[in-house]
């Protein structure tokens, strides 16, 4: 039964933690740091299970001072595989390394010739995609860390990278103004997603995979959503204009809506018109769905947390 007790300190990072994630059976957390590493620890009994030296460099101005610009503001992050037996880190720098989540022991490095500031797993954990400062996306077999794909097709730097649901499409954003749909069975570049005036930083698949989300812009903020199979543009949701920069997007749990959130602003989308269904006052980023889409949580004006209805569909 939840008390609401203090389970557990998680002591012994010696920087701020910047990133934190549950493995799939809930058994064990991964925390990332500016003191350059990652930890493993037992969610039950809080207790330090491994230490991963991500980087050698810890804080953000001994970093800087290093020269190593591709690394300079990212710090470490770990991602558990969706088995939860792999860990992935990604710091910027030019080596995501893969690690035996049991044991913490490292199993591979992903050596790129720049830096590459994100990398996710496939949903059935067999690869991993990771972007980089040469604009190129690449692809890696996970048990192995052996290079299997590199994707050339965008002209400037790459922000945000996605999965498809069933694995079988990638799908990124950029710099350059696009988002592209990448086949990951015969790395084809299948559609090249446009129509933006300025970067394309956060894309987003449906939960069905049927329709993928990209918002971009400069001037105009926009957020179009095309159908994948076709490259079909469906509609384009109309975003506060520049002073309210979207930073996050995200589909409920059974895909009828999205929603777009900032520092000011959250916002639901109906998914089946492109309509306008709320906008919560006083609701900022952070923000996330209820596991059956029933309810938002996000952070306040004066940083509490807040817990919203969704509108009745």
């Amino acid at each position: 039964m939840l008390t609401g007790q203090l389970q557990a300190t998680l002591p012994g990072h010696k920087g701020k933690v910047y990133n934190l994630e549950f493995s799939p059976d809930g058994q064990m957390i991964i925390t990332g740091s500016d003191d350059g590493t990652a930890k493993l620890w037992d969610a039950v009994t809080g207790k330090l299970r491994a230490t991963l030296t991500v980087t050698k460099y810890s804080g953000m101005w001994k970093r800087a001072l290093s020269g190593d610009v591709d690394d300079l503001f990212v710090f470490p992050r770990g991602h558990f595989s969706p088995d939860g037996k792999i860990v992935l880190t990604v710091n910027g720098d030019r080596t995501p390394k893969l690690w035996d989540a049991a044991t913490g022991q490292l199993k591979a490095c992903l050596e790129h010739e720049r830096g590459a500031m994100r990398a996710v797993f496939s949903p059935d954990g067999r690869w991993v995609a990771t972007e980089s400062d040469d604009d190129n996306v690449r692809l890696w077999e996970t048990s192995t860390g052996q290079l299997r794909r590199l994707w050339v097709g965008h002209r400037n730097t790459i922000y945000d990278i996605s999965f498809s649901p069933d694995g079988r499409t990638l799908v990124t954003g950029s710099l350059d103004r696009t988002a592209i749909l990448w086949d990951v069975r015969t790395g084809d570049l299948k559609y090249r997603l446009g129509g933006f005036d300025g970067r394309v930083p956060r894309v987003a698949f449906s939960p069905d995979g049927k329709v993928i989300a990209a918002k971009g812009g400069y001037d105009n903020h926009l957020v179009k959503v095309w159908n994948v199979s076709t490259g079909e543009l469906i509609f384009t949701l109309p975003l506060p204009g520049r002073k309210d920069d979207i930073e996050e997007i995200a589909f409920s749990p059974d895909g009828p809506e999205l929603m777009t959130s900032s520092d000011k602003t959250v916002q639901l989308w109906n998914m089946r018109n492109g309509e306008l269904l709320a906008t919560l006052e006083g609701a900022r980023k952070p923000a996330l769905f209820s596991p059956n889409g029933n309810q938002v949580a996000t952070r306040g004006r004066d940083n509490s947390a807040i817990l919203w209805d969704v509108p009745p569909r």
